[in-house]
């Protein structure tokens, strides 16, 4: 996808983790590291611009849930 262009595979997966809805905290303990550091990394993968990263999170979440819903 055009915005994993010039990523490698490590941060493609933090970004992937990110977007499907786990925490710093959870992708931290999946990988033995500190939220703190997930955190610094997703900034620096996004140049700090990870607020479109935050929108899509939410966007993911939402859909997620109306499929939840809709199957009940």
């Amino acid at each position: 996808k055009k915005r994993f262009q010039g990523l490698d595979k490590w941060q493609k997966n933090l970004l992937s983790l990110r977007m499907i809805g786990y925490s710093f905290r959870e992708i931290g303990e999946m990988l033995g590291v500190s939220h703190e550091m997930i955190r610094n990394k997703i900034k620096e993968i996004t140049k700090g611009a990870s607020l479109e990263a935050n929108i899509q999170l939410v966007y993911n979440n939402a859909k997620l849930a109306s499929k939840i819903a809709s199957s009940m």
